[in-house]
């Protein structure tokens, strides 16, 4: 297992360890960066990858997880009277420190794909970018089903793991098929 997705249990775990309100507030506070960090990734896929089925995903990435964003922020404010900032400032220490290398990870990812040439290079970059970026995201998803107060963030939360392992396994088999070893 790599550190990353060992990071992600631990961040998972971490949740899991709050009560109902916590765990959504930290779960939702948290998810926020990471779905704006994958928006970036694809951003930047559109502007420079050269696969249009790769381009069709990111476009698919941008629109689904800015509407997340969007619900996510709305259930802050609705059951906790909170903006995504103060929301982080109200995350346990110890979720923090959980989840601080997946979010270093992030932003150094983001900052280093961003220094790969346009075409099929690129492609191939940001898949090996994204993968591990939405398993964390999926990994951490998992600690909210069955411990979330509100039933329609449970439902995200297994929106979330099915939509991102789905998205994993058509990039590891488009990785197979265009760059084989």
């Amino acid at each position: 297992m790599s550190l990353l997705l060992r990071s992600a249990r631990e961040y998972a775990i971490a949740l899991g360890n709050l009560p109902g309100p916590a765990l959504e507030q930290a779960f939702l506070a948290g998810m926020i960066p990471h779905h704006a960090a994958a928006v970036a990734m694809a951003r930047q896929e559109l502007a420079r990858g050269s696969r249009p089925e790769l381009k069709a995903m990111a476009e698919h990435i941008i629109s689904s997880q800015n509407k997340e964003i969007s619900r996510i922020t709305g259930w802050l404010h609705t059951w906790y009277g909170l903006t995504p900032e103060l929301a982080r400032t109200r995350v346990p220490h110890a979720v923090q420190q959980a989840r601080a290398p997946m979010t270093t990870w992030m932003d150094t990812t983001t900052a280093r794909l961003s220094t790969v040439p346009a075409g099929p290079r690129f492609d191939q970059a940001f898949m090996q970018a994204v993968i591990p970026h939405h398993e964390t995201a999926a990994v951490a998803s998992t600690a909210v089903p069955g411990h979330a107060v509100h039933d329609a963030l449970n439902t995200l939360a297994q929106q979330i793991v099915a939509a991102q392992n789905a998205q994993v396994e058509q990039m590891r088999t488009w990785l197979h098929d265009w760059y084989p070893s």
